[in-house]
């Protein structure tokens, strides 16, 4: 096995077991960097954008109620559609986007590194991950319109 695949799979690891330590520890760093012209702004609005795609996802996961590619002990909702992890961190990285353009290419790189690590440990399929995708564009989207 090589360097690069064992660090590759530590990252994936270390992310699929501290998805929202990492996610926070980013939105603060970002604060703290004073990315953006208003920061707090910034911050105050991608958690309320984070706390309406988690709603959203666990009311769809509800309502469709479909099976994950590999239940384990540690996922604590059974149902996979859609992906939260997805949902959040594409809401996130589209709000960032917008506000600092500068920033969008690395953003997204990285919400896609956490979106093709959901599949790899087996917590979703392509189809959850996708729609997480989708949703978390539009809820981006839809929190940069309503804030004015």
């Amino acid at each position: 096995m090589s360097l690069t695949k064992n660090l590759i799979d530590d990252i994936y690891g270390v992310i699929d077991k501290k998805p929202f330590h990492i996610f926070a520890l980013l939105l603060l760093f970002l604060n703290i960097a004073g990315v953006g012209e208003n920061p707090n702004y910034l911050t105050i609005l991608s958690l309320i954008g984070s706390l309406v795609s988690i709603i959203i996802s666990i009311v769809m996961k509800f309502y469709f109620k479909t099976g994950r590619p590999q239940h384990n002990k540690y996922r604590v909702i059974p149902y996979g559609f859609p992906s939260g992890h997805a949902h959040v961190i594409f809401t996130v990285a589209t709000i960032y986007s917008y506000y600092t353009p500068v920033l969008a290419a690395p953003l997204f790189l990285f919400a896609l590194f956490v979106s093709v690590s959901r599949l790899k440990v087996k917590a979703h399929t392509l189809r959850d991950v996708m729609a997480g995708l989708m949703l978390g564009l539009f809820t981006g989207l839809v929190t940069i319109i309503l804030a004015g």
